[in-house]
């Protein structure tokens, strides 16, 4: 099990840090608009401003503006242990770092 993590953690601070590459890691925020369901909910709660720092460098010509629609599409949901939680995203747009 910590043969596995460490593997983990080496291949996350490579792909962090482009293998080398001297222009070091990009980094930039999705902003957006979000609001959720309680559990086994379908009823939202009120719209909130959220932002999330993403601090490594996009590869395959993937640009922060792309990134961040797929991260925060229209509608979302999570389920664990049996709830499940349904998410809805509005407004997504990228900032700078904070």
């Amino acid at each position: 099990m910590e043969k596995a993590l460490i593997f983990l953690l080496l291949c996350v601070f490579l792909f962090a840090t482009g293998c080398g590459d001297d222009e070091g890691p990009s980094c930039f925020t999705c902003q957006f608009e979000e609001r959720r369901t309680g559990c086994n909910s379908t009823s939202y709660g009120s719209w909130e401003d959220g932002s999330s720092v993403i601090d490594f460098e996009l590869k395959d010509g993937l640009s922060p503006e792309s990134f961040c629609r797929q991260a925060y599409p229209s509608s979302d949901i999570e389920c664990s242990a049996g709830c499940c939680v349904s998410f809805q995203f509005r407004n997504v747009r990228v900032g700078s770092c904070p």
